[in-house]
């Protein structure tokens, strides 16, 4: 089956959401503590900088464009690459995200 952009759906829907990614995304974390709308911005800032494609589109999936787009704008820090491509994607300047009036540590000089 295939998700609304054209990718393969990976959600299950009788599992967390934090169980059915890449475990490595959550070393620092206990992901079965992880709730799912009440960590969402966590859980997406994480997954769109760390994750892999079929996490990423798992995590677009099941939390829609217009909640990923309010994550990432107001996401303190998020590396350069990241923030570009969602800039891009949205069609948003680069200034219009947190992270980018902030210059993170993530950002090179």
């Amino acid at each position: 089956p295939f998700g609304r952009h054209g990718h393969p759906s990976f959600v299950h829907p009788t599992q967390p959401l934090s169980n059915q990614l890449s475990p490595e995304l959550w070393w620092d974390v206990d992901a079965r503590t992880l709730e799912e709308d009440a960590h969402a911005h966590f859980i997406i800032r994480r997954v769109m900088e760390r994750g892999r494609r079929e996490d990423v589109y798992q995590v677009w999936d099941h939390y829609g464009a217009d909640r990923v787009n309010s994550a990432l704008i107001s996401a303190p820090t998020l590396s350069a690459r990241t923030l570009n491509f969602f800039a891009h994607q949205f069609k948003l300047p680069a200034s219009a995200f947190r992270a980018h009036q902030h210059k993170s540590v993530t950002w090179s000089s």
